[in-house]
């Protein structure tokens, strides 16, 4: 069983997402920096499913930037999830090594093939089109 960390603001975008991806061993969080402490406290996760525009202090891309800039975690397979759908945020994600960029809302069934593929062998749609809602 793979370990998913769920990192959204929202509870029911959350809760969604956690009923989407099917059954795996599923952690939540509402900020970044409870995001932080947990992948801490964890030693780590295989997959990152993360919203962009989380609550300040730092959003969805700083965190991003966090976990690659951590050796511990700098593979971890992250999908960036969205209700924002910016060019300058996909290149940044893009940029800062997101596998995956998903806007809200999203098809569940193409949010579980895509976190399916990523979990098993690490290729997920490209970024540009992993989907585009």
């Amino acid at each position: 069983m793979k370990r998913v960390l769920i990192v959204d603001d929202v509870p029911e975008i959350r809760r969604l997402v956690r009923l989407a991806i099917g059954n795996h061993d599923v952690h939540e969080c509402a900020s970044a920096e409870e995001a932080l402490n947990l992948l801490f406290k964890l030693g780590g996760v295989d997959l990152i499913i993360l919203d962009v525009m989380l609550v300040h202090p730092r959003d969805g891309l700083a965190l991003l930037a966090a976990v690659r800039n951590h050796r511990a975690w700098a593979h971890t397979r992250v999908l960036m999830l969205t209700g924002r759908d910016s060019p300058d945020d996909r290149k940044k994600a893009q940029s800062l090594g997101a596998n995956a960029y998903f806007t809200k809302p999203f098809s569940p069934n193409e949010l579980s093939d895509c976190v399916e593929r990523l979990l098993r062998d690490g290729t997920p749609p490209t970024l540009a089109g992993a989907a585009q809602h």
